[in-house]
């Protein structure tokens, strides 16, 4: 690959990275206090579906931006040596499906 499609793909993966982070924090989140032991209800609950769905729009923001990032290599979907960043395009594509459903069933789950 030539050097801007390295730093191109370098930034894609910070911003992966970044994405990573901020899920594993929602989901230690839905673990402990929509699904666990600290299930919370009424305005806490509310409040604390609020901050999953803050946390997650970030996160999925990030995963938008990193992804249409790589839309800047040329031949993305016809060069066989980029093989890999296609593939990792789809699943982030994948990704920001996952994470939307996520968030709106999270953001039903408050008016219920």
């Amino acid at each position: 690959m030539k050097d801007t499609y390295k730093s191109i793909y370098n930034e894609f993966s910070e911003g992966t990275k970044n994405t990573f982070y901020l899920n594993i924090i929602s989901i230690l989140l839905i673990f402990f206090f929509i699904l666990g032991p600290m299930k919370s209800n009424g305005i806490t609950g509310g409040l604390i579906r609020l901050l999953i769905i803050i946390i997650l729009s970030y996160s999925l923001y990030i995963t938008i931006n990193s992804s249409n990032s790589l839309l800047n290599i040329d031949n993305i979907f016809v060069n066989p040596n980029l093989a890999s960043v296609r593939t990792n395009y789809l699943l982030n594509l994948i990704l920001c499906i996952s994470i939307g459903l996520l968030i709106s069933y999270i953001f039903y789950g408050i008016f219920n």
